[in-house]
């Protein structure tokens, strides 16, 4: 038989199928009749009854059932409460674990101590698979990274599948559900490689799904996309095909590759696939001969199209950062070739895929990004028009509705906005830089009016906020840096008061370091008025909802249970009582109640003002407990709804006066501790206290962010400084403006400078001496001098008399050097001072040549010869040579004067360079020398007459951080010899046009744009996501011809330091221990992390050597600790983290390496003698304990050692110790050939057999005090 049930206007319920007229009969008999409706009608309900046999019907019965309604109990209920949103943090305790949040504090809490002990437990992934569960890839530090799932409760959270068996890991990956209570993800096996597989959220219904790529290689499945109905669509490489567009139904059958988009075992590289409705994706692919372009795709093979050519001719537009906007629209940004990257709009359709709007107009790109819809059609996202920097624009998706929202940072490049987060009604939140606050939380309503600072979280700095989380009600979750608490967990109703921390979930100085893994809905949670000492009434049920299914209530009764102050406690109205209702309060039973015929919404709206206070100074702090109950006219009251008001009583804040001495030493950085700036102050409640706010009154100041900082005094300065700071606890109390004084002591500083002796060394000239002293301690006395003259033994001694600073060479000083010394006193009382260099040894006089004076003629940058000294004469008919010129010595170098240089010859002439483009007149003396120490002084004039000369350019560089931009001034490093005016005449061979400076020329380089603006100045701006060298040629004409300059500058990627930890562990002694410090640690980029150095030196091959032992790496890169033999005891050292991008991070780990007990180590002994004698034996002698410990023989062959009055093997110890005191021996052992005893000094007695002669021998067990043998 079967059943079948129709529903119109009418019931029908009909059952059909051969059975007996019993059988119908109890089948009529069971059918039951519900009405679920609320307020049902109360018309009476007809019910007709007809069998047939299949060939004639039968009469109609009809029956009349009664519909009678009830009144209803009111309903008094909370609001939906906020979802439970799970984290990743490191409360410094449990490492790096699984966290769950309802959006208090006290429900933000451990939910799983996946890793247990203070070990991190790794994170690689969390995903939402449906039914209130999530999937994640987490390292227990016993399995591997392996995956888990949770239900949000520490029994639902469990490991589903071991993949990998043992410690190894399966690294599960981008867990998707698809429907069914099935996902599907990336996963690695020992067998298949990286495959795709598939779960039922069972173990058993975890299995591989498809082997794609066979074998142990991996198809690296990725972008896992839903299609709906238990579909979705992958991206795999089979081996044949490479990274190509692949389709599942969830079976291994049913799992087919969709499409070979870019023929050949290169691949397409499928990437961001997105639904845009109607069943419909988008994604970016590479077919080979478009280059990555827009494609589309129906789920079907010939359903899967390029939608749009955006950059013709194979270069490929490479679009970017979809984002839905609904009705079957989306936007993406793209580069067409022709202007840069802008943003695009598309339905889906290739004739409405177009260019939403050229923002930087002409080729260069506005680089938009950073999508994100807010609702109604509207969508806002990062841009640089070319004038702002990149700053926040939204859109209606035209192109006349496309426009800058708020130019955040008007004074600087760019505000760096990032994490655009829409959180309901058309607001969003989001993080940006502007001229004042730093890094900090936004939030805009669209306009920009309404696109304002929410918060300056971090009033010292950055408060970095980010991992936006929406919690419905206009509520967010993030997480954020502020100067008292690190970076922990804030919550935000969007508002500057309703912005708060969250969690403090690492007390410490440290931070949690809190990551939003994901959202899972949440049940109603009663809100908990908060009462504080001296804040004012608080409202007990400002969200309660209150409904009823008749029209009117007659009262509402709050109830005050447990008043602990008494009288002070009271429950009041705060506003206007709805008309009809009014308000009496009983201070005897703590009830208010609400009286009056009025609506539930009224009833409602009145709960919703009932305010709680307490006038007690110093209020019990339990918490209050109130009861409400509603009554209908009808007088059926409410079930009661129970609300807990908690109690806060105000803080003290510290107390005391700074007491630490402080002292430096000039030009040596000071080193100041938390611990004591804080000496001299307590707090009343045990509050940790911090110092904020420190300045130094002179020198810098730096915060190590580790509770020291770096005083470093200005150069040479010695004497006191102030430091003024706040100490706080950390609960808003403070005691602002303290003050320490910090004395560096004074450091004598060398002075600098050099003495040096002009003049000719020939007798009768004058030789003046001159410095160039500098000390930075000051003179006490002038600089004075004295004159020495060395002897034939080259041993030099004061000229009596030669004081001065000039000396006249006499008859003494021929075939001697002579030289000064220069000599002072400092302000700190030091003699300081220097020697000049020898001069030659003094010339006796000889008769002067005759130097004539010349004029010539040269031209512009080209030598001239002027053999001056072929044309002098010297009466004596001496060779001449030309020695000096403008009176400075003529060395190798030549010597400088106006217009030029002056250098000789290989013939001896004088040879004049002029200065590179000089044209003028140019003068000098020259020196003429007879070699006998004759001089004489001639005059040279020389006209340089001009030619014209090409621009001088000097090398032009810079430094930028990706997507900002720099100015550079290139004319300001160009010059021109005649002063032309110049101009920039190309770029990279594209010429700027003539008669200006290049108003408004544009062009794209590899690594950014420029721009050249009207006043001659290049701007550059740095490409998103590039890192690297940038170089691009120019040239500038004087009007007569161009010369050619190079610009060079690097973009320079940010990195951000891994974070180490410090870790504690305990070894046995002799046993080696793994120290997986990198696994345990994290790095803010996801980088992956590995060891560099131990103690400060590179951890090599052979390791580090540190107190205790020796590190080294072991095969997985983890830290091995190798204690040095038989040691025990602590060990400590450092470890340095790297990102390898830059990153480091130094951490500590502390070793316990517990003592074992160390065996005796026996040597074999040989003895010789003669027949018939006994012999005594002390075969201690060679043997050792490496613990030191006295030994004992405690058997002979195997056979223990037992002295006459031994009782118990438990007293052996104390037994023999009196034996051997007592000078008793034990009872003899019988061994080859004789008998052995042990003596009470510890030898052995060995008695031989009679008349045996020949070799014997025996064993013999020694024991340590710790019972080793």
């Amino acid at each position: 038989m079967t059943a079948d049930t129709s529903i119109s206007d009418k019931i029908v319920l009909t059952f059909s199928g051969p059975a007996s007229a019993a059988i119908y009969r109890s089948l009529l008999l069971g059918i039951t009749f519900t009405n679920d409706a609320d307020e049902p009608n109360t018309e009476p309900r007809l019910i007709d009854i007809s069998l047939s046999d299949g060939t004639i019907h039968g009469n109609v019965a009809t029956t009349t059932l009664a519909v009678t309604a009830v009144n209803d109990a009111p309903v008094l209920s909370d609001p939906a409460g906020t979802p439970t949103v799970y984290v990743r943090a490191d409360d410094g305790s449990h490492g790096t674990e699984l966290w769950v949040t309802d959006g208090t504090a006290a429900g933000t809490k451990l939910l799983k101590d996946i890793n247990p002990g203070s070990t991190n437990a790794s994170f690689s992934g969390f995903f939402d698979i449906g039914g209130g569960k999530f999937a994640i890839a987490v390292d227990d530090g016993t399995h591997g990274n392996e995956l888990w799932i949770t239900d949000g409760t520490d029994q639902g959270t469990i490991l589903l599948k071991d993949i990998v068996p043992g410690t190894d890991s399966s690294l599960p990956y981008r867990m998707t559900p698809i429907g069914g209570g099935k996902f599907v993800f990336g996963a690695t096996d020992s067998t298949h490689g990286q495959e795709l597989w598939i779960s039922d959220g069972t173990e058993a219904g975890t299995v591989l799904l498809k082997d794609i790529k066979l074998g142990t290689s991996s198809a690296l499945p990725a972008s896992i996309t839903p299609l709906g109905n238990g579909t979705f669509l992958f991206r795999a490489n089979d081996g044949t095909h490479g990274q190509e567009l692949w389709i599942s139904d969830g079976t291994e059958a049913g799992t087919v590759l969709l499409k070979d988009i870019k023929p050949g075992t290169g691949g397409s590289f499928v990437s961001d696939m997105m639904a845009i409705g109607g069943g419909k994706f988008v994604f970016p692919a590479d077919d080979g001969t478009n280059g990555t372009e827009l494609w589309i795709t129906d789920g079907t093979a010939a359903g899967t199209t390029l939608l749009k050519d955006i950059n013709p001719g194979g270069f490929g537009a490479a679009p970017s950062g979809f984002t839905s906007l609904g009705g079957g629209k989306f936007v993406f940004s793209a580069d067409d070739g022709t202007n840069g990257t802008e943003p695009w709009i598309s339905d889906g359709t290739a004739a409405g895929t177009t260019l939403l709007k050229d923002i930087y107009s002409g080729s260069g790109p506005s680089n938009a990004s950073g999508f994100t819809a807010i609702g109604g059609g509207k969508f806002v996202f990062l841009a640089n028009e070319g004038t702002h920097g990149e700053e926040l624009w939204i859109s209606d998706g035209t192109a006349a509705g496309t426009t800058l929202l708020k130019d955040i940072k008007p004074n600087g490049p760019s505000s760096n906005a990032s994490g655009f987060t829409a959180i309901g009604d058309g607001k969003f939140v989001f993080t940006a830089t502007d001229s004042t606050h730093g890094a900090e939380l936004w939030i805009s309503d669209g306009t920009e009016a309404g696109t304002t600072l929410l918060k300056d979280i971090n009033l010292l700095g950055d408060s970095r906020p980010s991992g936006f989380t929406p919690l419905g009600d206009g509520k967010f979750m993030f997480h954020a840096l502020d100067i008292d608490n690190g970076d922990e967990l804030w919550i935000s109703d969007g508002t500057a008061a309703g912005t708060t921390l969250l969690s403090n979930i690492n007390p410490s100085v440290t931070s949690a370091f809190p990551v939003i893994l994901g959202v899972g809905a949440g049940a109603p949670v009663p809100p908990t008025p908060a009462f504080t000492e001296d804040g004012g009434p608080v409202r007990v049920a400002p969200a309660v909802t209150l409904t009823d299914d008749g029209a009117t209530l007659s009262s509402l009764v709050v109830s005050l249970t447990n008043a602990l102050d008494g009288a002070a406690e009271t429950l009041s109205v705060a506003g206007n009582l709805p008309a009809g209702i009014t308000a009496s309060y009983d201070a005897t039973t703590h009830a208010l109640t609400l009286s009056g015929s009025a609506s539930p919404a009224d009833y409602q709206a009145a709960l919703r003002l009932v305010a709680y206070n307490n006038s007690a100074q110093a209020p019990h702090t339990a918490d209050r407990a109130l009861t409400i109950v509603a009554t209908d006219a009808a007088g059926t009251a409410s079930s009661p709804l129970s609300r807990t008001v908690t109690l806060t009583a105000v803080n003290d804040a510290p107390a005391g006066t700074p007491t630490a001495q402080l002292a430096g030493t000039e030009d040596t950085a000071l080193t100041i501790t938390r611990s004591a700036l804080l000496a001299g102050f307590t707090d009343a409640d045990g509050d940790i206290l911090s110092v904020t706010g420190l300045t130094a009154s002179s020198g810098t100041l730096a915060n190590n962010s580790d509770g020291t900082w770096i005083l470093t005094p200005a150069a040479n300065f010695n004497g006191p400084v102030t430091l003024t700071y706040n100490v706080s606890d950390g609960h808003g109390g403070t005691l602002a403006g303290q003050t320490r004084t910090v004395t560096f002591a004074a450091v004598n500083d060398a002075p600098t400078g050099s003495l040096t002796v002009a003049g000719t060394p020939t007798q009768g000239e004058t030789l003046t001496a001159s410095n160039t002293f500098a000390d930075p301690d000051g003179f006490a006395t002038a600089v004075s001098y004295q004159w020495q003259r060395q002897n034939v033994n080259g041993t030099w001694y004061n000229i009596t008399g030669a004081k001065g600073s000039s000396y006249v060479l006499t008859q003494a000083d021929v075939g001697a050097p002579v030289r000064a010394v220069g000599s002072y006193v400092d302000a700190g009382g030091k003699v300081e001072g220097a020697v000049s260099a020898a001069t030659a040894a003094t010339a006796n006089v000889n008769d002067a040549p005759v130097a004539g004076s010349f004029e010539y003629i040269a031209q512009e940058d080209e030598g001239l010869i002027l053999d001056v000294a072929a044309l002098s004469t010297d009466p004596d008919g001496d060779a001449l040579q030309i020695t000096a010129v403008n009176g400075k010595i003529l060395t190798a170098d030549g010597v400088q004067v106006t217009g030029g240089v002056v250098t000789l010859n290989t013939q001896g002439a004088l040879l004049f360079t002029p200065t590179a483009n000089y044209s003028g007149p140019v003068n000098f003396t020259y020196t003429l020398s007879d070699g006998h120490g004759g001089l004489s002084v001639g005059q040279i004039g020389i006209n340089v007459q001009p030619v014209n000369d090409l621009p001088v350019i000097g090398a032009d560089t810079f430094t930028v951080t990706e997507r900002e931009t720099v100015v550079l001034n290139l004319l300001a490093n160009a010059s021109d010899p005649e002063n032309d005016t110049l101009r920039i005449a190309s770029i990279n061979g594209i010429q700027v046009p003539a008669g200006g400076t290049g108003a408004d020329f544009k062009m794209t380089v590899a690594g950014g744009t420029i721009t050249l603006g009207n006043d001659g100045k290049l701007t550059f701006t740095a490409a998103a996501n590039y890192g690297g060298d940038v170089s691009f040629k120019y040239t500038v004409s004087d009007g007569h011809g161009t010369s050619t300059g190079t610009v060079t500058g690097t973009v320079i990627s940010v990195n951000e330091a891994p974070v180490a930890g410090n870790f504690e562990y305990t070894a046995k002694e002799d046993e080696a221990l793994i120290l997986d410090v990198a696994g345990q640690s994290t790095d803010p980029d996801g980088d992956a992390l590995q060891v560099t150095e131990v103690d400060g030196k590179i951890l090599t091959a052979e390791g580090v050597q540190v107190t205790g032992g020796l590190v080294t790496l072991n095969a997985q890169g983890a830290l091995l600790f190798i204690p040095t033999a038989n040691y025990n005891g602590p060990v400590n050292f450092t470890y340095t983290l790297s990102d390898g991008h830059g990153g480091l991070s130094d951490g500590q780990i502390d070793i316990i390496v517990q003592p074992v007990n160390d065996l005796p180590v026996a040597g074999n002994d040989t003895f010789s003698i003669n027949e018939d004698t006994v012999a005594t034996f002390n075969v201690l002698g060679n043997d050792s304990d490496v613990d030191g410990g006295q030994l004992t023989i405690r058997a002979i062959n195997g056979v223990a050692v037992k002295f006459p009055d031994d009782t118990a093997e438990a007293e052996k110890s104390e037994k023999l110790k009196a034996a051997v005191s007592e000078g008793s021996s034990n009872t003899a052992i019988a061994v080859e050939h004789g008998t052995v005893q042990v003596n009470s000094d510890g030898s052995l007695k060995f008695t031989p057999d009679s008349n045996f002669s020949g070799t014997t021998s025996f064993t013999y067990t020694v024991s340590d005090e710790d019972g080793g043998t």
